[in-house]
Order: structure tokens, then C-alpha cells, then sequence
């Protein structure tokens, strides 16, 4: 009775196995080339940061410094408090959305002191960072952030079109907090990538958690 009850429990959206799975060697892959070969993502990167060029004038960047704040630290930390303060009552959700954040922040510095790469020439009408390149925290901590409240949203809300434009509205935060590094010139397009494949993989090992009352 009580291993089926366990078992129903971690058969709960069994495909999160798969997604954390294929993002957790993505990011391995990526990792490794960072650190062992990256002229392979030097090549990349060199292609993306040309098709970027006509966007990196003062005009067009100055909207990129605010998105920017959604994925900082600071900017992080003050909208996932007021995640927890609303989900207060479901503490379990609180646990994973704590957890994803806190085991994405501490593998995201291990990774870049590991790799040690060193950020790109930056504009001159930005302050430049003395940290680690790879991979992008930004990147990282916004997928989790807003990928966790997608996933959220996706669950709870149940007309299909307020649902849509909710989880839309979370990708489109994601998506450009990612091109805000890139168009700041404070990363390399796969610092970026990396960051969005390690945040997609520890929102599937959150995810994968059996539920529990706490």
C-alpha cells in the first residue's frame, strides 16, 4: 500500500526525468568544450556577436540595462520573496522553488571558477564585471525563476488562453533578460545558452520531487 503510494507519487510528470536528462548532458557537453576546447564555441560565439552588432548603439541599449535587472541577483532575490510570500500557504512549492534556486546559484559558481572564462570586451557605456563568463548567471537564475513560475502558472490557471499569455509572458521575460547579456556585450551567446541548460535542468530535478505536505 505504501510503495504504490510512493510509487504514484514519483510517476507525477515522469517526462521532467527526460528534460533533466537531455538539459543536465547539454549542459556537461557545453562545460567540457568550455573548458577543453573552445575554439568550438569561439566559433559560435563570433557569428552571434556579428548578427548583434546594429543593436549595440546607446539608443537601443538602454532598455536592455533595466530588462537586465529582472535576471540579477538583486532582481532575482526581490521577486522570488515575493513568489514565497505568495505561496506561503504551499510550502512545498516554496521548498522547490528555494531548492532550484539555491542549487542553481551554487553549481553556476562552481562551473564558471571551473571554466574560468573571461568575459568579452564590454561597450563603453556599460560598467565592466571582473567575474567569470561561463556560464551566464543572468541566463541561469531567470530560467529558473521564471521557468518555475511558467510551470506554475501552466498547472494552475485553467482558461487555456490566460494560460497561454501566462506562460508566453514568463518565456518572453527569459528570453530577453538572455539577449540583454548578449546586447550589453556582458556575455558570449553560449554563456547564455549554458545558463538557460543548467536552469531547465535543475527545474527538472525540482520538479521530479514527489510531493509531500510540510
Amino acid at each position: 500500500m505504501v510503495s504504490s503510494y510512493k510509487a504514484k507519487l514519483n510517476s507525477r510528470d515522469p517526462w521532467w526525468h527526460v528534460v533533466g536528462l537531455i538539459f543536465g548532458l547539454l549542459f556537461v557537453l557545453m562545460l567540457m568544450l568550455a573548458r577543453l576546447y573552445p575554439p568550438y564555441l569561439d566559433r559560435i560565439d563570433d557569428v552571434v556577436e556579428h548578427l548583434l552588432t546594429p543593436l549595440q548603439t546607446l539608443t537601443l541599449i538602454e532598455p536592455f540595462l533595466v530588462i537586465t535587472v529582472l535576471g540579477s541577483v538583486t532582481g532575482v532575490i526581490v521577486t522570488a520573496l515575493g513568489a514565497v510570500y505568495l505561496l506561503r500557504r504551499n510550502r512545498f512549492t516554496v521548498l522547490q522553488l528555494v531548492l532550484a534556486l539555491g542549487l542553481a546559484g551554487v553549481s553556476m559558481g562552481i562551473a564558471k571558477n571551473f571554466v574560468e572564462r573571461v568575459r568579452p570586451n564590454v561597450l563603453e557605456w556599460v560598467n565592466p564585471l571582473s567575474s567569470y563568463s561561463f556560464p551566464s548567471g543572468h541566463a541561469t537564475l531567470s530560467t529558473v525563476l521564471y521557468g518555475f513560475f511558467a510551470v506554475c502558472l501552466y498547472r494552475r490557471v485553467r482558461n487555456p488562453a490566460l494560460r497561454f499569455i501566462s506562460v508566453a509572458a514568463c518565456i518572453l521575460i527569459i528570453f530577453l533578460v538572455c539577449l540583454s547579456r548578449l546586447v550589453l556585450n556582458y556575455h558570449y551567446a553560449t554563456d547564455v545558452t549554458a545558463g538557460v541548460f543548467l536552469g531547465i535542468f535543475w527545474l527538472a530535478v525540482v520538479f521530479m520531487l514527489p510531493k509531500r505536505r510540510l
